[in-house]
């Protein structure tokens, strides 16, 4: 068996994505460096790694005076790689599980392997010419400026406005596509070029909008920094618009500097803000009115996805899941959907909260309306249906799980042949985790979407799910219980999602296109604050 080892170049970014990449084409057996292993530690092979929620055990960051000199440290990684071959990557490159399989088979068979991925050492041959620094350095620089399609190419540094000056990015694997797109930095607004912004994103809860998930923090980290004192910051971010109207002293902090409800959620602006969809709003607080700007799924290019929404970007071990689920589905015939949906043990299932409070019906507007509701009598009134989820059978809330989407994966993997994915919201920008997570399972997912929805942007067969658009809760149960599964379109859905989710070029065009809106926003906000203006006042 050829052992392969990966070795990292990392500067210093967050690396969970990468470990969940690393994690779909490791095997027991390959040695994966990564930043310092090299000087501070030995190798760690691929079953030592903890690969459970949020552990990155071993992933260290390389410091300034490192990356100087980066060819030393491939060398003095080569050193202890302990595999036959060694395969170098800069940090944050994705890796392509079928990329690494044709890889592995090309170097069994002896042939001259074409790695795509980055640049590929025999180490073998390395160790045999091993000899003074100087003879190996300019035979790295001949590997990576003509081998194996990959080449070290200088970068320009950068200096931080805060005078912690570093050296990034010295030298860049570039190896065309799968690289390039993605790892490609996206050009800055210019104000946020002259200085770094000071953002406080703030209140209970906070740890719902983008500068709270250490996956999203790559792409902001170098422009922004987060403070936890309102008063400081050029920005002040909410993500719930409750959440404002409690601060102490909103109106004197909204008179210094611009303050924002900065949201993910449409359930939340649909049923909290006055006006979801206008760029600014004016909130009652106990000191008068208080105008707020808004940046939400209604007003915001940072949710307008084109291929993977902005959820499925905010935790790095959710897009692994799925395309493990989907390239396992992706290997089944229309024939074999049709005898595990035979063997189903639950015809249709709906998970999520109870909610039927009549407020959560808001009037529709701008194609936004609320779904929660109308999902929940759905729910009661579908004969023979198995409903989960706090508010029913005394279910739990999934917010107190400690990983409630790998406990939804779990429980219904196989189970149901319809697993509802209708959204809190009818909200055209908007598409949660839930119609990818009915797929992966091999359900048929139910969903309410518009013409001008999301979804569409998928392309997936229509009958591959069952759309419940414009009916009421008796054209839709009919719906349900009478429309027939076509089994070819629906393994051809199976197969489109395998391939959307195991295409790298997918994830980081979604996060460069999130990188750019969200600091496009952040740079907009900026301008409009007497603070942060004065600060540039003193910027060379």
């Amino acid at each position: 068996m050829t052992r392969l080892g990966f070795l990292i170049l990392n500067d210093g970014a967050n690396l969970e994505g990468l470990a969940s990449d690393l994690r779909l084409v490791t095997r027991p057996g390959d040695a994966i460096h990564i930043s310092e292993a090299a000087r501070q530690g030995h190798p760690t092979t691929a079953p030592d790694l903890d690969w459970g929620p949020g552990v990155l055990c071993a992933l260290r960051r390389v410091s300034g005076h490192v990356l100087q000199d980066p060819l030393r440290l491939v060398t003095l990684m080569l050193e202890e790689c302990d595999t036959d071959w060694a395969l170098i990557l800069r940090g944050q490159s994705i890796l392509h599980p079928p990329q690494i399989d044709r890889l592995r088979r090309q170097l069994a068979d002896g042939a001259r392997p074409d790695p795509s991925s980055g640049a590929l050492i025999n180490l073998a041959d390395y160790r045999s010419r091993k000899g003074d620094w100087s003879r190996e350095e300019n035979r790295l620089r001949r590997l990576f400026t003509t081998g194996c399609g990959a080449k070290f190419s200088p970068q320009a540094s950068t200096t931080d406005s805060d005078s912690n000056c570093r050296v990034r990015d010295v030298f860049r694997v570039s190896t065309g596509n799968t690289l390039r797109n993605g790892n490609e930095p996206c050009a800055a607004p210019a104000l946020l070029g002259r200085a770094r912004l000071l953002v406080a994103a703030v209140g209970p809860h906070a740890h719902r909008q983008p500068f709270a998930y250490a996956s999203l923090r790559p792409l902001w980290e170098e422009r922004i920094s987060l403070t936890p004192d309102a008063h400081a910051a050029d920005i002040v971010c909410f993500a719930h618009p409750e959440d404002a109207r409690i601060w102490p002293h909103l109106a004197d902090l909204s008179a210094q500097k611009p303050v924002t409800i900065l949201s993910e959620e449409p359930f939340w602006d649909s049923l909290f803000s006055p006006d979801p969809t206008a760029p600014q709003i004016v909130l009652p607080s106990c000191e008068g009115e208080v105008p707020l700007w808004q940046i939400n799924h209604h007003r915001s290019a940072i949710f307008d996805f084109a291929k993977i929404p902005y959820l499925l970007l905010t935790d790095h071990r959710a897009g692994p899941r799925l395309a493990a689920k989907f390239r396992r589905n992706a290997g089944l015939t229309p024939q074999d959907w049709q005898a595990a949906f035979q063997a189903r043990a639950e015809s249709v299932v709906f998970m999520a909260a109870r909610r039927e409070e009549s407020f959560h019906d808001f009037t529709p507007q701008d194609g936004i309306f609320g779904l929660s509701r109308w999902r929940s009598r759905l729910a009661a009134a579908c004969p023979g249906a198995l409903k989960l989820g706090a508010g029913w059978n005394n279910g739990p809330d999934r917010r107190h799980l400690p990983d409630w989407h790998l406990d939804k994966l779990t429980r219904m993997d196989g189970r149901a042949r319809i697993l509802s994915a209708i959204e809190n919201t009818h909200q055209p920008t908007y598409l949660s985790e839930k119609l990818f997570d009915a797929f992966a399972c091999g359900a048929r997912p139910l969903y309410v979407a518009g013409p001008s929805h999301g979804i569409h942007r998928l392309n997936l067969p229509a009958a591959s799910w069952i759309n419940l658009w414009g009916l009421d809760l008796r054209d839709a149960i009919q719906r349900i219980q009478t429309e027939p599964l076509d089994f070819s379109a629906y393994a051809q859905a199976q197969r489109q999602l395998a391939t959307l989710f195991a295409d790298p070029a997918n994830w980081l065009a979604e996060r460069a296109r999130l990188k750019r809106a969200l600091l496009s926003e952040m740079s907009a906000l900026a301008d409009k604050g007497p603070a942060f203006s004065a600060r540039l006042q003193h910027i060379p």
